[in-house]
């Protein structure tokens, strides 16, 4: 009885070889696409050290900072101590370095003694931090920018020795002008920034 049933039900036409490959293709995509998450974007790899631009030597942000000297940490306050009490050393390279040698020269010795063995102390942590940062990535791709700076550097000045009897281009107007007022302007100015400033206005 069965058997007769099943020969009397009436059979569903068969689908091309083609579309039902298909379909199968489509449910077992659409079934990956429920199941796997969504990919997320890659992530944007930002660097932590300053690529150089123009003469700028490359920073790395990333890299222990070194203790500075007792020379450095003296003359950076006497050098704002100066700048305050006479303003036109702040003008005057040449100036301001004889002023600080002789601010320096003035700074008891036990002083010195004292902030050099800080120094020394603050030297051989940073010494250690140092060695363990050099085993980073980080660092390695820092040296070759660093290093593609130098060889830049190096093959500029190559080219300025190699082409040392080449002619001077002749300065622009501006720069002829400038030449003339800087050495009334500068005296009354508070530094190189304000010399430009006031040279611009006059022009």
């Amino acid at each position: 009885v069965a058997r007769e049933i099943c020969l009397e039900m009436p059979t569903a036409p068969e689908k091309p070889k083609q579309e039902a490959a298909a379909s199968a293709t489509k449910t077992v995509k659409l079934e990956a696409e429920e199941g796997e998450p969504e990919s997320e974007p890659p992530a944007v790899i930002k660097e932590s050290f300053k690529r150089p631009r123009n003469r700028n030597r490359p920073k790395d942000e990333l890299a222990p900072p070194r203790p500075k000297t007792v020379y450095q940490r003296i003359t950076a306050v006497l050098r704002q101590r100066l700048g305050e009490s006479k303003p036109e050393l702040n003008s005057d390279i040449k100036g301001m370095a004889l002023a600080l040698k002789s601010e320096w020269d003035k700074v008891p010795t036990f002083e010195k003694e004292k902030m050099q063995k800080m120094y020394e102390a603050e030297f051989e942590v940073w010494k250690f931090k140092f060695a363990e940062y050099k085993k980073t990535q980080h660092y390695k791709d820092f040296f070759e920018v660093k290093q593609d700076w130098f060889d830049a550097r190096k093959r500029k000045k190559l080219a300025k020795k190699l082409n040392k009897d080449m002619p001077k281009r002749p300065m622009t107007s501006f720069s002829l002008f400038a030449s003339d007022v800087r050495d009334r302007i500068a005296p009354g100015c508070a530094g190189p920034a304000d010399v430009a400033r006031k040279v611009a206005e006059e022009w």
